[in-house]
């Protein structure tokens, strides 16, 4: 059976006349939000289009790639694709304001079109009892060295991130103990992502609870429980809060008023996913201006 070749970077691979990009019959005043890899990657065909853009961005360009790609084992491929990002905003002089946009912004800016593209926030998980203990820690300030880390880690949450930060700290030679409410271990991550992963958890000091949820943070460690009832308090120096994201959604809502405006959506904002569809739904997106 044939397969489909595909690219999580260049989205026209085998279906280069299909996503040929061609100049826009009327360019607009363009205003993409968020400077992940979805925002880029809309920046990036907007501009190609000959539509005049401008990207806000309240911090560094690269959105969620700049924590993926701090692990050893990540930044060989996710580094390089941070740096052809920015090049490509750099060369096509794509405008850039460090500030995060507001529907004031865009409404007084005088924009034909805005692109979301403004990423999804770690949940708060704000029923835990303890969550602001101070060996709490998300998962992004340990990516950065911004946490203070003990010897003995909880890592809550076991999808694609929990796995990553929870392997990052165990190849540094922490004991890590995962934490995950499903029934399975590694969700969210390709057969052959977990292959790798499995086989640089060996030798590693590593243990897995699932069916679990975090209920409380004390001195004494992290007390989760299964879905019977059953308490158990897990020894731990730090807690990582790596426990899945939701989209931000409420700048695309306020939009949605502005008379005469279009508003398009690309990337975690709609879901949280993958690479793949972050920079496939920029580019298709922007394709959409014409």
């Amino acid at each position: 059976m044939a397969k489909t070749i595909s690219c999580s970077v260049n989205v026209a691979v085998c279906r280069e006349d299909e996503f040929k990009i061609t100049k826009a019959h009327h360019p607009k005043n363009v205003a993409v939000i968020g400077g992940g890899p979805a925002g880029m990657e809309a920046a990036r065909v907007c501009a190609l289009k000959g539509h005049h853009v401008t990207l806000y961005e309240k911090r560094d360009l690269g959105g969620a790639l700049i924590e993926a790609s701090i692990p050893d084992f990540k930044s060989p491929d996710l580094k390089p694709l941070i740096d052809y990002l920015r090049t490509q905003i750099k060369k096509l002089k794509i405008n850039v304001i460090n500030e995060e946009a507001t529907s004031k912004t865009v409404e007084s800016g005088k924009f034909d079109a805005v692109i979301v593209a403004a990423g999804a926030t770690p949940l708060p998980l704000e029923d835990v009892q303890g969550i602001t203990h101070p060996k709490v820690a998300r998962a992004s300030q340990v990516l950065h060295g911004e946490a203070k880390l003990g010897q003995k880690i909880v890592v809550i949450g076991g999808g694609i991130v929990g796995t990553e930060v929870g392997l990052f700290l165990a190849e540094q030679g922490k004991d890590v103990v995962f934490v995950e409410m499903l029934d399975t271990f590694m969700n969210n991550i390709t057969f052959d992502e977990k292959l790798v992963y499995e086989e640089r958890f060996k030798n590693l000091s590593v243990s897995i609870h699932i069916g679990k949820r975090l209920e409380s943070v004390s001195d004494q460690g992290a007390t989760v429980v299964d879905r019977y009832g059953v308490r158990t308090t897990i020894p731990a120096d730090t807690v990582v809060l790596a426990a899945g994201f939701r989209p931000n959604r409420d700048l695309i809502d306020r939009l949605r008023k502005i008379p005469n405006l279009q508003v398009f959506e690309a990337g975690d904002c709609i879901r949280p996913r993958k690479i793949f569809d972050a920079i496939h739904e920029g580019h298709l997106v922007a394709k959409l201006l014409t």
